[in-house]
């Protein structure tokens, strides 16, 4: 989603408040997000966590 929307890992991480490095280690699948993670990103992608939730189901 972060690619279909052309932001950068650093742009997702600052508009998620998360460090750069740790959005690398998500999408690397090294670790898997929590709650509070996935709260973030999906507020720094601008849509519902449910949205991503959906996203992640069916590309999964």
């Amino acid at each position: 989603m972060r690619k279909q929307q052309n932001l950068s890992q650093e742009c997702l991480a600052f508009n998620s408040s998360l460090d750069r490095t740790y959005i690398s280690i998500l999408e690397r699948d090294i670790k898997k997000p929590g709650y509070d993670t996935i709260i973030a990103l999906s507020a720094g992608l601008g849509i519902k966590a449910s949205e991503l939730f959906k996203h992640l189901e069916e590309h999964d």
